[in-house]
């Protein structure tokens, strides 16, 4: 009886058949692996993005509260400031003594 040679027996077809899923199993996984990787570094950057958008939001608001606060104190002050300087003034004085 004559004997096939080594790679065409029923061995080497089992191993070519099992090489050749484990290649279609390893690139799949591998493939998968860099959609995820790519995926979480998105979302990475979206979340940066997202953090210094919120960031600057703050910064607007906080600007936006202060010059609505110094406003209306600049418009009081600037008044009694000048009350103030004219102090030695007697109706001035006597509106500071009487109260």
């Amino acid at each position: 009886m004559v004997h096939p040679p080594f790679y065409l027996t029923i061995y080497a077809y089992l191993f070519y058949a099992f090489a050749l899923g484990f290649t279609i199993w390893y690139l799949r996984r591998r493939g998968i692996q860099k959609i995820r990787q790519k995926f979480t570094e998105e979302q990475q950057k979206r979340e940066v993005q997202r953090i210094r958008d919120l960031d600057q939001m703050k910064i607007k608001f906080l600007t936006n509260l202060s010059h609505e606060f110094r406003t209306p104190i600049s418009l009081i002050l600037a008044p009694l400031e000048g009350i103030l300087a004219k102090k030695h003034e007697s109706a001035i004085d006597s509106q500071f003594t009487n109260h």
